[in-house]
């Protein structure tokens, strides 16, 4: 299917969709419907979400299409799919993970149906349609993207113009956009830098795009070990609170918390500390990330040491977050606390430095 008639069709408005024109860039050609299709998927999304909301007082929420299985309570699509390759690689018995594979999908077929029946009763079918249609169309577009590797200086900075919207626009980078990122980086640094003979050859345009390319080579250079570190170190982060609060226990498919402990406790408020000190990072390595881009257009220095003292910095606080949850005492704690008060003044100290509290 044509991306721009799936894109109009998502749409659905009486006037008939813009068309994009076609640029002689292919990469950015496909960062135009990217945008397209995350714009359409976004209106009707609001538009379904607006329209479940009026008639939710007569015909009740509609139902999800999710399903209780083990120790997860609400789960569907793939995610099905993978909870039986876990539990198969897991050792479990495979008869058994096959007769609860197959209960599975019966239920989630029936949550499905369920949905579809609320839609009729509801008169939102054509527009449910419509949002399927729309999010099939972006997971294409967003396919397509992944794929692109640059050729050109223009394509290297659309990808990474439409990282940076992303970023800015969920605070997150999922591992796609860091592998898109690292082409483009790539592409940029094997661009540069430009023999004399290849100057004088090209074109006064070329030359600036040139120019800019290599201003961005520079500013990301060396960022894609330093953006996979960060989110590594950000998923550490969330596994080591779930071990300072201990194990969650499931009943019928309903997550029950494990009873509070005062050790318990100390590790979870401890962990919140560094949590906030996380997100802190977080927002400037957002902002680096912007000012990286900005640079590399105005000829500015490049950022990529800075942002190695930012993993320096949340490397020595997760060093503090291991030493509370493996002590779990109150000295540790201290010191912690102490380091979170000081933020500025430890930064140049690693967690080793610390005074011995065992």
């Amino acid at each position: 299917m044509n991306m721009m008639t799936a894109i109009s069709t998502a749409i659905a408005s009486p006037t008939a969709a813009p068309t994009l024109a076609a640029s002689r860039v292919p990469e950015i050609d496909v960062v135009d419907r990217y945008r397209c299709a995350k714009a359409a998927l976004q209106q009707v999304s609001i538009e379904l979400d607006d329209a479940h909301e009026k008639v939710s007082d007569i015909h009740g929420h509609r139902p999800a299409a999710l399903i209780a299985w083990r120790n997860y309570s609400a789960i569907g699509g793939s995610e099905i799919e993978a909870m039986r390759e876990r539990l198969l690689a897991a050792g479990e018995d495979p008869q058994m993970v096959e007769e609860e594979y197959n209960a599975a999908r019966k239920r989630y077929r029936a949550a499905i149906q369920a949905g579809k029946a609320w839609d009729k009763r509801a008169d939102l079918e054509v527009l449910t349609r419509r949002a399927e249609a729309s999010r099939k169309e972006f997971a294409a577009c967003q396919d397509a993207l992944k794929a692109l590797s640059p050729s050109t200086s223009e394509g290297a900075l659309s990808l990474l113009d439409v990282i940076r919207e992303n970023v800015e626009g969920f605070e997150s980078i999922e591992p796609w956009e860091i592998s898109l990122l690292a082409k483009a980086n790539r592409f940029l640094q094997s661009a540069v830098p430009l023999s004399a003979k290849q100057s004088i050859d090209r074109d006064q345009m070329e030359l600036l795009k040139a120019r800019e390319g290599e201003g961005l080579a520079q500013a990301f250079r060396g960022l894609e070990s330093d953006i996979c570190d960060l989110t590594r170190m950000a998923r550490l982060a969330e596994l080591q609170l779930q071990k300072a609060i201990g194990d969650l226990r499931y009943e019928n498919g309903i997550c029950v918390e494990a009873p509070d402990t005062e050790d318990a406790e100390l590790a979870t408020f401890a962990v919140s500390l560094l949590t906030e000190k996380v997100r802190e990072l977080e927002g400037e390595w957002y902002r680096l990330f912007n000012e990286g881009v900005a640079a590399a257009r105005n000829g500015g220095p490049p950022v990529a040491g800075r942002l190695r003292e930012l993993v320096e910095r949340w490397l020595m606080h997760q060093e503090l977050c291991g030493l509370i949850i493996e002590k779990k005492a109150a000295a540790p704690f201290r010191v912690a606390s102490r380091s979170f008060a000081t933020w500025s003044a430890h930064a140049s100290h690693s967690a080793t430095d610390l005074p011995d509290t065992s």
